[in-house]
């Protein structure tokens, strides 16, 4: 079940966040999300009471960006990032979304599969994308209309 973030999450979410990213955001980061950006919503998933996954997205008007999505690994390759991605778009279509975007590294094929399971499209690639190793972006789009 997945339910909104509270600040009392941090810990947990940031520990997933290390777990799943090599660049990763920070508690700064997060805070700002929860806290300042008025277009985030973060929710997690939890499994008896621990936080297994989380995603941050972003609902600008017609707009709806995917910013993050992770899934422990102990719990990877069960179907809850796909559930997670049916919750993401419903989210979408009851905020009135059109489309929903996202980024993705052009060498993470599982999630890149996950997201064209899910009916999201390729679009281009954003060259030099991320700081952390200068790999491309592959920007998805998927219509929720």
């Amino acid at each position: 079940m997945m339910e909104e973030m509270k600040i009392e999450d941090l810990p947990e979410v940031l520990k997933l966040e290390e777990e799943s990213f090599a660049a990763h955001w920070s508690e700064k980061d997060f805070r700002f999300e929860l806290m300042e950006n008025p277009y985030a919503k973060i929710y997690v998933l939890r499994d008896n009471g621990r936080i297994i996954g989380y995603c941050d997205i972003w609902i600008i008007f017609e707009r709806m960006e995917i910013a993050s999505i992770a899934i422990a690994r102990d719990h990877r390759r069960k179907g809850l990032g796909y559930k997670m991605m049916q919750f993401i778009e419903q989210t979408g279509k009851e905020n009135e979304c059109e489309f929903a975007f996202l980024e993705v590294r052009e060498s993470n094929l599982p999630a890149r599969e996950l997201y064209k399971k899910c009916g999201f499209i390729e679009l281009r690639v954003k060259s030099d994308y991320y700081q952390d190793n200068h790999e491309d972006a592959i920007e998805m789009m998927k219509g929720l209309a």
